[in-house]
């Protein structure tokens, strides 16, 4: 039996057409599993019954599954001139400072749609550091914050980053319960 080279050309070309398209949905579909983290766009400052002053960061998962191995990086981030062997100024480049974190990560965050209603699908990353007077003693500096997660089930990670220029983005107040990222003022 002889096979014409049309037929082995359309075989191949609906063979190469069909893994590009099964390809395309599985990516398509592993995008969508990737972890959804929310970050507030302010961070709350407040005290604790014993006076303590304290800054919070807060996050949400908004996916219904849930994250693991959550994990935060708290900086301050100012620029700094690099100087040529003459003195001059030929750039500027960002130095990273890491600011301490009271607890920087997490085993797990549960589903928006957890079935356990104990269960939170927020955290509050939290700092001792004085915030306000690290902002204030330099005018190039600000906050950053990343976070780094995993689907649950699929362990596909993703990393999210806040940035804070300046104290207006800190706000006197705890956050809201639950899946809200505003600040109560007090």
């Amino acid at each position: 039996m002889v096979i014409a080279l049309d037929q082995i050309l359309i075989s191949a070309g609906v063979g190469i057409i069909s893994s590009l398209m099964a390809a395309y949905l599985y990516f398509k579909f592993s995008y969508s599993l990737k972890p959804k983290i929310e970050i507030s766009d302010y961070i709350s400052r407040w005290k604790t019954s014993n006076g303590i002053k304290n800054y919070s960061i807060k996050i949400v998962n908004r996916s219904n599954r849930n994250v693991m191995n959550v994990s935060a990086q708290f900086f301050s981030v100012k620029q700094v001139k690099v100087l040529s062997e003459n003195g001059k100024d030929v750039d500027r480049i960002n130095e990273y400072s890491t600011i301490e974190l009271v607890r920087s990560n997490i085993m797990e965050l549960k589903g928006k749609n957890s079935k356990d209603k104990f269960a939170p699908y927020e955290f509050r990353f939290s700092t001792l550091t004085d915030l306000d007077t690290l902002l204030n003693s330099n005018a190039d500096a600000h906050l950053k914050i990343e976070i780094y997660c995993q689907d649950a089930k699929t362990s596909f990670g993703k990393v999210f980053s806040q940035n804070y220029s300046g104290t207006n983005k800190i706000k006197k107040g705890p956050f809201k319960s639950n899946h809200s990222l505003e600040i109560e003022w007090v």
